[in-house]
């Protein structure tokens, strides 16, 4: 049994935490891999169609996913020793490497800011959010560092100029803003489908940005990363085969999608696998210029971020192993569907 609802403070100290961790593959440990994942969303459909397709035990790996609410507990959960990996997207791999973690990215399953800035109709400008209450699902997550950004870009002060409130999932936020609490969310797909319900609608679309943004990935410890080197690399073989089935089957892409967010509509799935599928990166490196996006957009508010380079904030050598030895390629030279 997992102890995800463990709070624990970071003013701790993040290296003595770090120190309390325990390896994967420590003596008498079990043989299970625990993946903790951050929020229920459709970018998390590398590790979906990982486990529908069943790659993880044919790799020779056993992996239990378990939803943990928000990156920075699990975070947390991470550096307690309760999951070995966890998906949290790149503004939390920073902040925590500027407090001192031992985090790296060793995936970059999404590689682009995956949402839509959906409003209330009568708002049809950017500006026209100064003063109203905005909802994200956990200060420091994409969501917010991403409606914090375009805040700035248009002259506004995120910490003064807006009420920015930790509402939780999607489903939450949707929820708010359909009823009037919030102004404004960012959401991804099928998110913003069930958004458009209410009648609201886009006022930006990240997506069409063009900004090269690291969001979801898999990050571990370094040191427990490279303690369990052989069972980390069958996951990420078992991985890769999870993102190659949800490029190439599109039908089994759509029903991982409704069962692991549990639509009751098959359609709504269709527009999330339409935005992820094609961008989902058949090497699936962590984007070295989307972390440093990161790190120049944080640098503002924490200099130290200036001194952090986004190689520090990356182990590579997992899907390099992949690529250079020919199984990506083998990969994508079958037939789509099952193996």
């Amino acid at each position: 049994m997992t102890k995800t609802g463990r709070r624990v403070s970071w003013g701790v100290g993040l290296a003595a935490l770090a120190l309390m961790a325990i390896p994967v593959s420590a003596p008498g440990a079990s043989p299970r891999l625990h993946l903790g994942i951050v929020t229920l969303s459709a970018s998390h459909l590398p590790i979906w169609g990982t486990e529908d397709g069943g790659y993880f035990p044919q790799e020779g790996v056993d992996v239990q996913s378990i939803v943990i609410g928000g990156s920075a507990t699990a975070l947390q959960s991470l550096l307690a020793g309760d999951v070995a990996l966890v998906t949290v997207a790149g503004p939390a791999v920073v902040n925590a490497k500027l407090r001192g973690a031992d985090l790296v990215m060793i995936a970059g399953l999404v590689t682009f800011p995956p949402y839509e800035v959906v409003v209330r109709p009568d708002i049809a400008r950017v500006e026209e959010l100064r003063g109203k209450a905005l909802a994200v699902n956990r200060f420091g997550g994409a969501a917010d560092f991403l409606l914090r950004h375009l805040l700035r870009q248009h002259g506004m002060n995120p910490d003064r100029d807006v009420k920015i409130l930790q509402v939780g999932g999607q489903t939450e936020r949707v929820a708010a803003l359909g009823q009037g609490t919030v102004a404004g969310t960012a959401v991804d797909a099928p998110f913003t489908t069930k958004a458009r319900r209410f009648g609201v609608r886009t006022l930006v679309d990240l997506t069409k940005s063009g900004i090269a943004f690291q969001h979801t990935g898999l990050s571990g410890l370094g040191r427990t990363l490279q303690a369990d080197r052989d069972r980390v690399r069958r996951l990420m073989r078992a991985v890769a085969r999870g993102i190659h089935r949800i490029k190439t089957d599109r039908e089994f892409a759509i029903r991982s999608v409704v069962r692991h967010l549990r639509l009751e509509r098959p359609d709504e799935a269709v527009e999330a696998v339409e935005l992820f599928a094609p961008k989902l990166p058949a090497a699936p490196y962590p984007t070295l210029q989307g972390l440093q996006f990161i790190l120049d957009s944080l640098a503002e508010k924490s200099p130290r971020a200036r001194a952090v380079s986004p190689e520090a904030l990356t182990d590579l050598s997992f899907v390099r192993e992949l690529e250079e030895s020919g199984f990506i390629r083998r990969l994508y030279a079958r037939p789509a569907g099952p193996r």
